[in-house]
């Protein structure tokens, strides 16, 4: 099998070599393994597609009710898909996120996310640390 071009599953949806690829490659809704002719293996990530062009994944995240040290990460992402996912994190009205060390913080967006996913956060609360130096 050829080697494939771009981010995951290239933008065209086209192979290295000209050929296109199979529809099941495009509609993939999880991420699918083959190998190329030099037995390497080629990692397809997946994509939303509709009208024929890929989409981005739009996921909402509420936080209605208060936190303490919360960590907004991938697990708590349903449908959530690496590279194409636009997060909105909401806190409601009233809410308090909140640390409840110094050397601890009230929010964190930690690492699991792809560096091309997008993260939105809408603060309609409070978001309150207790005076720490974390960076």
């Amino acid at each position: 099998m050829p080697v494939l071009v771009g981010p995951g599953v290239g933008t065209n949806g086209v192979i290295a070599d000209g050929s296109a690829m199979t529809q099941e490659q495009i509609n993939s809704t999880y991420p699918r393994l083959f190998r190329n002719t030099d037995n390497q293996t080629i990692v397809i990530r997946p994509r939303t597609i509709f009208n024929g062009s890929f989409s981005r994944v739009a996921i909402n995240i509420v936080i209605a009710s208060n936190e303490t040290n919360y960590v907004l990460n991938t697990a708590k992402a349903a449908g959530y898909v690496a590279g194409v996912s636009d997060v909105t994190l909401t806190i409601n009205s009233g809410v308090y996120v909140s640390a409840n060390s110094t050397g601890t913080a009230a929010l964190q967006v930690d690492t699991s996310w792809n560096p091309s996913d997008t993260i939105s956060i809408v603060n309609n609360g409070f978001i309150v640390g207790m005076g720490g130096s974390l960076s």
